[in-house]
């Protein structure tokens, strides 16, 4: 082990926190690409490729700010599994960004005359059609003050009222940005159709980024790449990463934004 430069992997918990400590003696960076594992001590040689649910809720807030801080910001909870990570790490984000906003759980009857004052960004954490069609329905009367925001998972709904959806501005938060096509996610496709006579699943756009980033930071900077990557943006075909130092490791400070146009998803500027 001692000619190592590097170390992709594991994904159980256990095992990271072994290959963590046995990293940290060594001098090893440590690329993670599934586990968002946190340890108490700070290890500069731990990297979470995988953006864990705070550092997405802070490129909201991000974003929210620098786009749309004249809205009031209200946040529909139905207690699904997206609440429970991604809707309870944007609220204690906003917490700590002294960020206003109004909580509000889910039901089939919401009066929002009482919650729409003005403009808002309606988030609805939830991953449910049934509920999301309630909302989208109950939320037209409102369409001209309302940006609606959600999971890219409800673009796999079937059966779906689009123009619905557009006339409430929606926006999709996502991981993926492959699903708008880029340059680099195109010729990642063309040559894995070539290998494999199939698309690309996620997991396979997440190795293939994973891996190219190792070796060219690598190959940039040498095994003394931890000291030079903090702080950069990195472009890939499916994940851009932007590694950010936090009190145990570093983390991927990364979110995709969409907005459905005519038909389409066009990419929103965070910045």
């Amino acid at each position: 082990m001692k000619s190592v430069d590097i170390i992709i992997g594991p994904t159980n918990r256990n095992q990271v926190q072994i290959a963590s400590s046995y990293c940290k003696s060594h001098k090893i960076p440590l690329l993670l690409p599934i586990t968002n594992w946190i340890d108490s001590d700070f290890n500069p040689y731990v990297f979470n490729l995988n953006p864990s649910e705070v550092m997405k809720a802070g490129v909201f807030l991000t974003y929210y700010k620098n786009h749309h801080k004249d809205k009031k910001l209200v946040i529909i909870r139905d207690n699904g599994y997206y609440d429970r990570t991604f809707g309870n790490a944007l609220i204690n984000t906003c917490k700590q960004q002294q960020t206003s906003v109004k909580i509000v759980p889910y039901s089939t009857k919401i009066d929002w005359s009482s919650i729409i004052d003005g403009n808002s960004i309606v988030i609805h954490t939830t991953q449910d059609k049934i509920k999301l069609n309630y909302t989208v329905t109950s939320l037209q009367a409102h369409h001209k003050n309302v940006i609606l925001v959600g999971s890219d998972k409800l673009l796999e709904f079937n059966d779906i009222d689009y123009n619905q959806w557009e006339k409430l501005n929606i926006l999709f938060l996502s991981e993926h940005k492959s699903q708008v096509p880029n340059m680099q996610s195109n010729q990642m496709k063309v040559a894995y159709r070539l290998d494999y006579r199939d698309d690309p699943s996620w997991f396979s756009y997440m190795g293939y980024d994973h891996v190219l980033f190792a070796c060219e930071v690598l190959d940039a900077f040498g095994t003394y790449f931890p000291l030079f990557i903090e702080g950069k943006e990195i472009t890939y075909a499916n994940m851009d990463f932007s590694m950010n130092r936090t009190e145990s490791n570093f983390q991927n400070k990364y979110l995709g934004i969409f907005r459905l146009v005519d038909g389409r998803l066009m990419v929103e500027n965070i910045k």
